[in-house]
């Protein structure tokens, strides 16, 4: 039992650098269409990922919480006010994350879209703030380049002649 408890602790502390990598890049992905006003299919994937990743985490947030508590061990050191706050952070981010999706599905504003994106980002990645600015910012300066380039006029193809 301490076998899958620890793989899944495992899984849950490496899934967390997932979710906040993934949801930088939709964040600064989202950032760039807001301002431009045009969705892109890979965002939309991206997204998805997103928000799957995040409810992921959930998931063995919960079955590491489940496999602890029912072995006797301890979950935090023993806090039960930081393992609560860290899950009730999980579940706003996962909700945040879907009703993301869910707006950008059926044709909402640019804007509520990235607020419920960044604001999952932000409660599934609290303790790593810092980190989630500076890897938002870069996103959004490659977003914008990866823009910048889709948008450029492309030269006429020469055909040849023979």
């Amino acid at each position: 039992m301490h076998t899958l408890i620890d793989v899944a602790r495992f899984v849950h502390a490496w899934n967390a650098w997932a979710v906040l990598l993934v949801g930088c890049a939709v964040v600064g992905t989202l950032v760039v269409e807001t301002r431009s006003h045009a969705w892109s299919s890979a965002s939309r994937r991206a997204q998805v990922i997103f928000v799957g990743l995040v409810h992921l985490q959930v998931l063995l947030g919960l079955v590491t919480f489940w496999g602890r508590s029912a072995s006797g061990g301890e979950v935090f050191g023993g806090n039960g006010d930081k393992a609560l706050w860290h899950a009730i952070l999980g579940v706003v981010a996962a909700i945040l994350a879907a009703v993301s999706m869910r707006l950008r599905r059926h044709g909402a504003a640019y804007l509520p879209v990235l607020i419920t994106a960044a604001g999952a980002l932000v409660c599934a990645t609290l303790a790593r703030l810092g980190v989630v600015i500076i890897v938002t910012a870069v996103c959004v300066a490659l977003a914008q380049v990866r823009r910048s380039r889709a948008d450029a006029p492309q030269p006429p193809v020469a055909t040849r002649q023979g």
